[in-house]
């Protein structure tokens, strides 16, 4: 897993910025995320427990990855809409798996 050393690293490189928010609850850090999608800025999720993601359906509720990272393309009520590193169209994530993941 990068550190987050490499991370700033790689936005410095990339001409990106760079934030990190932890120990936070789920309902800070979702703010946060709405407000970066609100602003045009997509944000990186992450690290994420791919046990909480349902379009990953072998391992869904079966198997603990805790190291994964999605970028935040959109929001409704119930869902937040990602983009996935191995798939090709947007994936919807329940906003009740997210905050658990």
């Amino acid at each position: 897993m990068a550190t987050s050393r490499q991370h700033e690293y790689l936005a410095q490189l990339l001409g990106a910025d760079y934030t990190v928010i932890e120990n936070r609850t789920f309902k800070f850090a979702w703010n946060k995320g709405r407000e970066a999608v609100n602003a045009g800025t997509l944000p990186v999720l992450g690290p994420l427990d791919m046990f909480h993601l349902p379009y990953y359906e072998h391992i869904y509720h079966k198997q603990h990855i805790p190291i994964h990272y999605v970028l935040l393309v959109g929001y409704n009520d119930q869902n937040a809409y990602i983009h996935d590193t191995d798939k090709g169209s947007v994936q919807a994530i329940p906003l009740d798996e997210l905050a658990l993941s």
